[in-house]
């Protein structure tokens, strides 16, 4: 505008930025692309991935990859909780370093506090590996296994609306997802991670469509001279340690592996075909009507009891109910020489879960905890729903009792 005449302007000779301007428009800054130029095992990427909080047959919640940077070649692992984290990487690291005979130098994941405890440090330091970390709120330097992560959730999400099964199968098509990932080409080079990680050419001949229909040969103890030989099944994946493949039987709902079987490719089944191993679940979708309606009925039916022959228990007259009666052991461990026995009083026990997370004891609580946590979503126990107007819900505690 100045050189136009519209304003007369003097040029100011400070070339300092303007703070104002500085921080009313802060932005990223890029990433620049990466050329990797490392070796086998030289650096290696982790990262934790969550479905939606949805559990598998197994009661697994969470999966972890661990990706070579060099050839881009992934393991996937199954998990309950996020501490289990540290058990899987001192497996892989085992693994690896012992087929490859390559030591891993470089471990880089996000700040989550599964990669963070006391005991993954130490046995990082100890082992020499360097384990780098992404700044805070940059998931971008991690941005390997989050592409990785995403590929993986969305070739799932694909694979189980395609083949019409529940979602509780999605441990494995991930597990299916990632062997074919690993024998597919890139994008950026004509070789795919299974050759870079082996030195050879995979073979792609056995590979099925995912989900379809499948009849595997009976064994030769349930089969007759007349009756179907084959039984029906889904297939579901490759297994790991064997060259055969993983199916769910239609008729127990069992996962089974066999190499006898015929393929029907392009058949697939509803998934209403295929019985849940938990508790029947009623979508969101559905009314409060029909939700009532629903548990009614299964409020109506006979409960269910044990066949079992009861035999009545005998309790000793110096039983105590409030006391523990322990003994100690006087001497070494393998020669008793004395045995005292001292009542210990158990009325300390936590009342209030502040005080179970505030107590010596409180390892073993948060175990207990988590173990009945997996338990009641793994069995569905509830359903959530919106709170009618002018409700109040009922409230509930844990209980604490040592055993």
């Amino acid at each position: 505008m100045c050189k136009h005449g519209y304003i007369s302007y003097q040029h100011n000779n400070n070339k300092n930025k303007c703070e104002v301007c500085t921080q009313a428009k802060m932005t990223k800054k890029p990433f620049p692309k990466v050329e990797r130029n490392s070796q086998l095992l030289e650096l290696v990427y982790s990262d934790i991935c969550e479905i939606n909080g949805m559990l598998t047959r197994g009661g697994k919640r969470y999966f972890i990859t661990f990706i070579d940077d060099y050839s881009c070649f992934t393991y996937v692992y199954l998990l309950r909780t996020k501490d289990e984290a540290f058990g899987k990487f001192k497996e892989f690291k085992k693994m690896v370093e012992n087929q490859k005979e390559r030591q891993i130098k470089f471990l880089r994941s996000d700040r989550g506090g599964e990669y963070f405890s006391k005991e993954f440090s130490t046995f990082c330091e100890e082992n020499g590996i360097i384990h780098q970390m992404t700044a805070p709120y940059t998931p971008q330097h991690n941005g390997l296994a989050e592409r990785k992560n995403r590929t993986f959730v969305d070739m799932v999400n694909a694979m189980l609306l395609n083949a019409k099964l529940p979602n509780n199968l999605w441990d494995e098509a991930l597990l299916t997802a990632c062997h074919i990932h690993n024998r597919v080409l890139s994008k950026k080079s004509n070789v795919s991670p299974y050759e870079a990680w082996n030195g050879r050419k995979p073979n792609l001949n056995y590979f099925k469509v995912w989900g379809c229909v499948a009849f595997y040969k009976s064994s030769d103890l349930q089969r007759t001279k007349l009756g179907p030989r084959g039984l029906k099944s889904v297939f579901v994946g490759y297994a790991q340690n064997s060259k055969a493949y993983r199916l769910l039987d239609l008729e127990t709902n069992v996962i089974v592996e066999s190499i006898h079987v015929e393929f029907i490719e392009y058949k697939f089944i509803s998934d209403s075909n295929v019985q849940e191993p938990n508790l029947k679940v009623m979508t969101p979708s559905s009314t409060l009507s029909e939700k009532r309606k629903n548990l009614e009925v299964i409020g109506s039916n006979e409960p269910r009891r044990s066949q079992r022959v009861r035999k009545e228990k005998h309790i000793d007259t110096d039983f105590i109910s409030t006391d523990l009666i322990v003994f100690l052991v006087e001497g070494d461990r393998n020669t008793i020489l004395k045995k005292t026995p001292v009542i210990l009083n158990i009325e300390d026990e936590p009342k209030t879960f502040g005080q179970a997370m505030s107590s010596r004891d409180v390892a073993f609580w948060k175990k207990a905890v988590n173990d009945e946590m997996d338990s009641i979503l793994s069995n569905y126990t509830w359903i959530l729903v919106d709170l009618p107007q002018g409700s109040k819900p009922i409230g509930c505690k844990w209980v604490f009792k040592r055993k």
